[in-house]
């Protein structure tokens, strides 16, 4: 996966989720090289976010102070940082797909890519985020067998999971022998933080 031009800790995670990725038979080829950048630059957010430090009501970032923000601040902040990063091509609540409406969508030339947000205020754990999966696997429905589930923790812990554990790749089996496995790469951004000088 492409290399980022940031801390050598982002870099590994990136490679881990490529590594990861390769066993999906669609991230390869031409869907492989389209979708680098978007991944590469999801998680360039992420470490943004974890960085990110609190500056009041005028801060675009302050919303991962607030323990009452809202899934549609997670995803204003995610795609002013796309189009900053000079990505385009994106669709937010999209109709129609996969029989519902998705958050956001990125489509390329054959192909769509599906990232569904979410706010979690009860349990962020990986066990607890995966009951989230199903939806985010039933978007890949007619398309590439790939997609993206970032959540926003709201859980009571102001003191965030290190980076590395912010980020994984899930498989939804599929549901019956020789059929399609969904895989689905997980990011979960930490929110309702303090100042490291109030923890």
């Amino acid at each position: 996966m492409q290399r980022a031009k940031v801390h050598p800790i982002v870099n590994q995670i990136i490679e881990d989720v490529g590594d990861q990725l390769s066993a999906c038979p669609d991230y390869q080829g031409t869907v492989r090289e389209q979708l680098q950048p978007v991944i590469v630059s999801v998680l360039r957010f992420l470490a943004r976010c974890l960085n990110a430090q609190e500056g009041g009501g005028r801060s675009h970032t302050q919303y991962l102070f607030d323990p009452e923000a809202l899934e549609g601040d997670l995803q204003q902040d995610l795609v002013g940082w796309l189009y900053a990063s000079g990505l385009y091509g994106f669709t937010i609540e999209a109709q129609h797909i996969g029989g519902g409406r998705i958050d956001l969508m990125v489509t390329f030339d054959g192909f769509r890519f599906v990232m569904e947000l979410k706010r979690e205020q009860g349990d962020a754990t990986r066990s607890g985020l995966s009951g989230y999966l199903r939806q985010a696997g039933a978007y890949q429905v007619t398309d590439v067998a790939l997609g993206m589930l970032i959540v926003l923790d709201t859980t009571s812990d102001p003191l965030p999971p290190h980076i590395r554990d912010n980020v994984w790749v899930d498989v939804l089996a599929a549901a019956e022998p020789h059929g399609t496995d969904r895989y689905v790469v997980v990011v979960r951004v930490p929110g309702n933080r303090k100042s490291p000088s109030r923890l």
